[in-house]
């Protein structure tokens, strides 16, 4: 009888089969899959990453800023007096998307780029 790996090569091949172009994705999960990524052998027992809530992601990429209720308050009025997204990311040390994101949380219509 087959192993459970083997099994899974075999259905990934006739699914390529079956379809012919497949999205990247897909693509990525049987790159991995071929070159063993996902074999438990291989993966570290713990993560390389913990705090005080538990398990993290294993490798953080740009270290992460949580605005406090305060901060956000200040956001919003800044916003509101007409800084500009990209000056309140600057400000706060967050993405300007972040900062949009704060603002629809608020219900405050975020203007367009480019314009006074």
């Amino acid at each position: 009888m087959p192993s459970r790996a083997t099994r899974l090569v075999h259905d990934v091949r006739r699914l390529r089969r079956e379809f012919e172009n497949p999205c990247p994705a897909v693509k990525t999960v049987a790159s991995r899959r071929s070159r063993g990524v996902y074999q438990r052998d291989r993966r570290p027992l713990e993560p390389s990453v913990v705090d005080e809530r538990g398990r993290v992601v294993r490798a953080v990429g740009m270290t992460q800023t949580f605005l406090s209720p305060a901060q956000v308050d200040e956001l919003v009025a800044l916003y509101q007096e007409g800084a500009t997204l990209v000056e309140l990311g600057e400000r706060f040390s967050v993405h300007r998307r972040t900062a949009a994101a704060h603002l629809v949380r608020r219900s405050i219509p975020i203007r367009r780029r480019g314009f006074k």
